[in-house]
């Protein structure tokens, strides 16, 4: 954990002062300790920038599940609400099937190291 703090840190240096959105370096942040956990797979600073990573992969996963999960939360009050979802259900649907396909292509990935 100390070492992606420093991973981080060291990014914020490199900006020179500069202005920026700490938004995907507390992403990388907190992702890379959680993957470094249950993976130990680690996503490096070029990762936020490069289109078709891992992390952007994972990244815009996380990012819908949190928008979704957020959508008409009265329909869970009032069941009545549940018809104006649109969509919704197939949408989460997909999403977690992204979701895990994603996540089981890196477990394959860590089981394979294991060996």
């Amino acid at each position: 954990m100390v070492e992606e703090i420093r991973s981080s840190v060291a990014a914020i240096r490199e900006l020179r002062e500069a202005p920026f959105d700490p938004h995907d370096d507390l992403q990388r942040l907190s992702l890379n300790i959680v993957f470094r956990l249950t993976y130990s797979l680690r996503f490096p600073r070029e990762e936020i920038e490069a289109e078709g990573s891992k992390f952007k992969e994972l990244m815009g996963i996380i990012n819908t599940v949190v928008k979704i999960g957020g959508t008409n939360v009265k329909a869970n009050y009032i069941p009545l609400l549940k018809i104006f979802n649109w969509g919704l259900q197939a949408q989460q649907r997909e999403t977690v099937a992204k979701r895990d396909e994603i996540l089981g292509r890196l477990l394959a990935e860590h089981r394979a190291t294991l060996d």
